[in-house]
């Protein structure tokens, strides 16, 4: 059984569990399907879609907004805000900012508490500014840092300002 993240209407929810790599896979699961483990690259062509509606400046700095607080433990405090915002911006599509703003928020702690890691959520922010600051492809985005060694992906961030 995995370890609950947040609740979404009609029974779905989010939960981190066993992967392939470590214990911080996260997982979208609804009643009478299998559950599934989300990829970067799925997701970043849905934020694709709501920057595209909403401009990608302003999702971007509403990533930010969650980004800085971001740390290894899941905050229910933090849950609450990406639900706040998520309503208070994004009207009709207030539910799907809510789900990319969580997933992203997952997948950063996953990354801050990956075994050794040197570079953390700045993995995930690595992407999401290819795919909203850059206009590059969630393929691109998803696949970028895939056989690097870190020292070239923190170069790469670090010539962003991060």
């Amino acid at each position: 059984m995995g370890r609950h993240i947040k609740n979404f209407p009609g029974g779905a929810f989010l939960e981190f569990d066993r992967g392939s790599f470590d214990d911080w896979c996260v997982y979208w699961a609804r009643p009478g399907q299998a559950r599934k483990a989300l990829r970067d690259e799925e997701y970043f062509e849905q934020m694709i879609a709501l920057a595209e509606k909403y401009g990608r400046e302003k999702l971007y700095q509403d990533y930010l907004k969650v980004y800085e607080h971001t740390g290894k433990e899941l905050e229910e405090k933090v849950l609450l805000a990406i639900t706040r915002l998520a309503k208070r911006e994004y009207g009709q599509d207030a539910l799907r900012a809510d789900y990319l703003l969580t997933v992203l928020y997952a997948g950063m702690i996953a990354e801050e508490n990956k075994e050794n890691t040197k570079l953390g959520k700045r993995v995930k922010r690595l992407g999401v500014y290819g795919i909203l600051m850059e206009g590059q492809s969630a393929q691109t985005a998803a696949n970028l840092t895939r056989g690097m060694k870190y020292q070239q992906i923190e170069a790469m961030c670090e010539a962003k300002g991060f």
